[in-house]
Parts: structure tokens; C-alpha cells; sequence
């Protein structure tokens, strides 16, 4: 007995020996994991850019230098003092707005602010706060706890197809009940965060915050990824980030490494919701939301974004600036062949789903609640058939001329609807 524990205990510290010494070489001879380089822990949000980093976004289509301002956003810096007479537009956003895939000159925001100055002749100043990876709901907790302090004259929700999926997947927010928001982690838990003017948060595990003692106490976001104390130090190697990264093409490797992160690391395994045989959490983007007459969860996921939509325009309005909702076109609500090849994958029923069902969707909530809405479906169409194509081939995101066009396009929406006072 004494001999086989001896050689297991070998067995473990040779292979930490070897992770030890390809962790080295890794930090030696690779780049910073764009995770680590990029990301850091946050005592609020599920994940934060860390500030002041700088990077490179690097595939086979784009090399861009990156740098995260001192707020934590991919922009310039940002400054509390305002010009007299200037006007801010704050965008609030995802991967789409924070578009690491172009210069950031080359922006939709840059592109837009640029636009209206000049149309105007008024000093126009667009601030970044996309993300990416970022759904409604942390979208919804910036507002709330960074945006105002820089004092914005128009508030822009750019809202992209995957972004239901994101908020499902963060389970941040759960569900509205009369004018009621709701906080969750657990889907099967409702934890209402309003009522009069204060917050309150749930005290379940996990929570992204929770009472304790009466005072609110907020969960570090280490706690709320999970990981054991394995898990923990495994996060903050190249290692992980790289086997992470690698596995991520094979379906075999996926599943080995998936059971290598719940059953050593002590990872949670990743809830899974299917919409038909469209993966509403992990499904391309496109996907999310496409069906006209989808299964509850969507719907009640819908109310969550629509109680956080309604939320955003009500700060807007006590903060006397401006409210508009935008939506980040994907590839396959311009090009119906990416969208059958879409619809065929996931066998999804040509009569009972659409690539633009989020459209619609988010059409009706903002006209319910009041809501200045400029969907740029038909003026991509058309702007493809003059211009060519918006999106890189292989990344998907908008290329230098889609964020042109979503740039041009918004602007012009501003300027007709007389949105810059």
C-alpha cells in the first residue's frame, strides 16, 4: 500500500513538474493568452476588461494593436470635464461595438460621432462601453454603474441576435413580474432586486450578489465562476488558456476537456438550452431567437430584456438625455444563402423561423414602451448589393466597411429624428 502511494504521489509531481516547465516555456516563447492579456475578476460583473491593457488581436484576417483605456473600454480615454456645447452619445454594446477585428478610427461609433460633427457642426463624442461577450444584463449594470458619471446626452442600446442567449446563459437577471425586475443565477430561483427605490439581492449561492446581515454584499466573480483550488490556479495559466483554446475545434477533445474541467477542476458544467436543435447558449448567434412561436424559456427571457430595456429608458429620462435601440446586423440577415445553410444545420422550420425574428421582436417591446428604434436590416441590404460585403469571411464580425455602414447609417437615423439637441 505504502509503495502505491509513493508512486502516485510521483506520478502527481512529475506531471506538475511538466505542466510547471510547459507553463514556462509557454510565458517564454507565446503571447499573453488574449484572455489573461484582456480580462480580469470583477466584484460586480461577471468578467471586466482590465484597464490600460494593451494587446494584439491577431487571426488570419486582421493584426490590430489594442489598447483598453483606463475605464476599462476599448476607446480613448475618457474625461469627466465636457466642452460647452458638446454632445456625448455613450454605446452600450458587445463584441460588435467593441470591434476589435478594425482600427479603432474605424469604429461604427468613430465613424458616426465623425458624421454628425461634421453634418451638425457640433462637437459630437462617441464613448465605447461595448464588450464583448457582454449580453443585456451587463450591458444594463454598466449603464447603471458606470455610464453617467461622464455625463451622456444620448444612450444607444446596440443589440445583437446572440444577446438573448447571453442573458439566459449569465442568468443574471431572471424574469420581471408587474414592474418588478429579478435577479438570479438559478433559473429555477426568482430574487427580486426592486422594490420602491431600493436593491435587494438574494442570499442563494452563487448569486451575483446577496443580503447579508440586511447590507448588500457583493460575490467575488472568482466565486461565481466556480473552480476548485485546482480549478482557481488553472485559470490564471497559459496552459489552461491554451488547451482551452486548441480543443475548441474537435468535438472529441471538447468533451474530454468539458469533463477535465467539472470532474478535477470543479468547473459547473455549462447549462445547455435547445432551441429545436439550435443551441440557444452556445449556438452561432444567428441562430438565437429565430423562431416565431419559440419555447417558453425564450420568452421569459425576452422579459427580461424588455424589463432591462425599459429600465435603461427610464435612467435615460431622470439623467435628461436620450434613448435609441439599434441592432448589430449578423451576415445571415443580408445573405439568405449563410442563412439557409444556418436554418439546414440546425433543422430549423423555413415557416416557423427567420433570421431576422429578433428584429420583429425587439420591434414590438420598444414600440411598447416608447422607444426610438432604428433597425438597419433593409439599408444593410441595400448598402451590400453597392458596397459589398459588411463582415469578415471567417470572423463574422463587421469588416471596415460594415462598420461604415452601421456608422453612416445611424447617424443619418440621429440627424432625421433630430435625436442631438
Amino acid at each position: 500500500m505504502k509503495s502505491f502511494l509513493l508512486k502516485l504521489v510521483l506520478v502527481f509531481f512529475a506531471l506538475f513538474l511538466v505542466l510547471s516547465i510547459f507553463e514556462l516555456f509557454l510565458r517564454v516563447f507565446i503571447r499573453e493568452p488574449e484572455n489573461l492579456a484582456k480580462l480580469q475578476s470583477s466584484s460586480m460583473f461577471l468578467y471586466e476588461n482590465k484597464p490600460s491593457a494593451d494587446f494584439p488581436y491577431v487571426s488570419s484576417e486582421f493584426d490590430n494593436p489594442i489598447h483598453i483605456n483606463a475605464d476599462g473600454f476599448r476607446d480613448n480615454e475618457f474625461s469627466f470635464e465636457k466642452d460647452d456645447g458638446e454632445f456625448r452619445i455613450a454605446v452600450l454594446g458587445d463584441s460588435y461595438e467593441e470591434a476589435l477585428q478594425v482600427a479603432l478610427s474605424d469604429t461604427w461609433q468613430k465613424v458616426m460621432a465623425s458624421k454628425l460633427s461634421g453634418d451638425l457642426n457640433k462637437k459630437v463624442e462617441s464613448f465605447n462601453f461595448g464588450v464583448s461577450g457582454y449580453g443585456t444584463d451587463q450591458e444594463w449594470l454598466t449603464l447603471t454603474q458606470k455610464v453617467w458619471k461622464f455625463s451622456p446626452d444620448l444612450i444607444i442600446l446596440a443589440f445583437s441576435p446572440n444577446d438573448v442567449g447571453d442573458t439566459f446563459k449569465n442568468k443574471l437577471v431572471r424574469i420581471r413580474e408587474s414592474d418588478d425586475l429579478f435577479f438570479s443565477t438559478n433559473k429555477n430561483k426568482l430574487v427580486r432586486i426592486r422594490e420602491s427605490d431600493d436593491l435587494f439581492f438574494s442570499t442563494n449561492k452563487n448569486e451575483l450578489v446577496r443580503l447579508n446581515g440586511g447590507k448588500i454584499e457583493v460575490i467575488s466573480a472568482r466565486e461565481r465562476a466556480g473552480g476548485n483550488f485546482l480549478g482557481r490556479i488553472a485559470r490564471e495559466t497559459y496552459v489552461y488558456h491554451t488547451i482551452i483554446k486548441a480543443s475548441s475545434g474537435n468535438e472529441f477533445l471538447k468533451r474530454v476537456v468539458d469533463k477535465v474541467r467539472v470532474k478535477i477542476l470543479g468547473f459547473p458544467k455549462e447549462d445547455r438550452f435547445f432551441l429545436s436543435d439550435a443551441q440557444l447558449v452556445q449556438g452561432p448567434f444567428e441562430v438565437l431567437a429565430s423562431q416565431v412561436n419559440p419555447p417558453a424559456a425564450v420568452d421569459q427571457t425576452w422579459d427580461i430584456v424588455s424589463a432591462l430595456v425599459s429600465d435603461m429608458e427610464k435612467q435615460a429620462r431622470e439623467h435628461n438625455a436620450g434613448f435609441l435601440v439599434t441592432v448589430n446586423i449578423p451576415r445571415t440577415q443580408v445573405d439568405p444563402m449563410s442563412w439557409e445553410s444556418i436554418r439546414k444545420q440546425y433543422h430549423l422550420d423555413l415557416d416557423t423561423s427567420s433570421s431576422y425574428q429578433i428584429n420583429e421582436k425587439m420591434d414590438q417591446i420598444v414600440r411598447d414602451l416608447g422607444v426610438d428604434y432604428y433597425d438597419p436590416r433593409s439599408d444593410a441590404i441595400d448598402w451590400l448589393g453597392e458596397n459589398g460585403d459588411l463582415h469578415w469571411p471567417i470572423d463574422a464580425h463587421f469588416n471596415v466597411n460594415g462598420n461604415l455602414f452601421m456608422g453612416t447609417k445611424v447617424a443619418e437615423y440621429i440627424e432625421a429624428n433630430k435625436l442631438v439637441k
